[in-house]
């Protein structure tokens, strides 16, 4: 135990926090539940594969020169038991999820196989993260959404990815949904949790956010754990000139009855699928339009400072949303394609 402590200092230590390649660790399914409460989930897992002939071969060979008193025929034996028994349940307990686990063929000699490796990190390395932002109702779904469609990519909706986790029924979900059935705010550490285990699931190249971050103290625990973003799309509102004028008109313009209320029927012929909706789902009643114009004062004061950190970095980009919403579609995919 005293050894697993000083690898996980050694881990918070390092300069660069997001990229490691742990050799040979976790040996069992305790210590790998252990990692991930202390250290986070892994993005992936390299898994070499090759028969006990093999293996045993290769040991024995090595024993002749490695001075090493395991690499004997008995030793051997005992190891591989212990490795069947203890260590190759972590690897399947990882394939539960789709294409968390590389398996390669260690029969082949060395610079085959890191061949083999090579082309599945640098898949990794291409990997970007665009988050798309904006007030309410400036049509960042809906944007998001066809961006992803439109470049392979996948779109990460957290409220979408919230409720996808409660149905799990997972520990993470029951935790969740506790909050929920309370009506309470899900804290932000949990959504970073289950936002981040949508990314590290992802074979994707691109990897579009949506409705999250919503403020400094979400955004500072994400993207610590996965990555700055590559992009950031700004749905501006603003541009007509007066402060969040096209928000509030949308807001009020799918008020259709006109009752001053924002029915779930309403909130989906918008195309707004998000807090306030899942909210007014819980609730069982339609969001007031005052509320939604409440939401719209938050995001410009916990949202945009979030946005404008970003900003020396040269990685926003703001798009006029109060354009048609397919000429922000196209604007978004010409910026994806001239900025990443």
């Amino acid at each position: 135990m005293k050894s697993q402590s000083g690898f996980y200092k050694a881990l918070h230590r390092s300069p660069d926090k997001h990229k490691f390649l742990i050799d040979g660790f976790p040996r069992a399914l305790g210590q790998a539940q252990a990692f991930e409460e202390m250290v986070g989930r892994a993005k992936m897992v390299l898994f070499f594969d090759a028969p006990d002939d093999v293996l045993t071969q290769r040991m024995l060979t090595r024993g002749q020169t490695s001075g090493r008193t395991d690499d004997n025929q008995e030793a051997i034996q005992k190891r591989l038991v212990t490795y069947h028994r203890q260590s190759k349940p972590v690897v399947e307990h990882y394939r539960k999820t789709p294409g968390f686990v590389h398996t390669f063929d260690a029969c082949k000699g060395p610079s085959e196989v890191y061949a083999d490796v090579e082309k599945v990190l640098s898949q990794y390395n291409k990997q970007r993260v665009v988050w798309v932002t904006g007030q309410p109702l400036s049509g960042k779904t809906l944007v998001a959404q066809r961006l992803a469609s439109a470049e392979g990519g996948i779109h990460l909706n957290f409220s979408e990815l919230l409720k996808a986790e409660v149905l799990s029924t997972s520990q993470l979900g029951r935790q969740i949904g506790m909050f929920v059935k309370r009506q309470e705010k899900v804290p932000s550490e949990l959504v970073v949790r289950v936002v981040k285990a949508a990314v590290d699931r992802s074979n994707s190249g691109l990897l579009v956010l949506d409705g999250f971050p919503r403020k400094q103290v979400e955004a500072d625990l994400l993207f610590t754990e996965i990555g700055d973003p590559k992009l950031v799309l700004y749905l501006d509102t603003t541009a007509a000139g007066e402060p969040d004028q096209v928000s509030i008109e949308r807001i009020r313009e799918f008020d259709t009855d006109g009752d001053g209320m924002l029915s779930k029927e309403e909130f989906t012929a918008a195309g707004y699928i998000g807090t306030m909706l899942e909210r007014s789902k819980a609730e069982g009643r339609g969001a007031t339009t005052a509320k939604m114009i409440e939401k719209l004062n938050q995001f410009m004061e916990e949202t945009v400072p979030v946005v404008a950190s970003f900003e020396p970095t040269g990685i926003v980009r703001k798009l006029n949303a109060t354009e048609d919403l397919d000429n922000v579609i196209e604007q978004a995919k010409h910026t994806l394609l001239g900025e990443v």
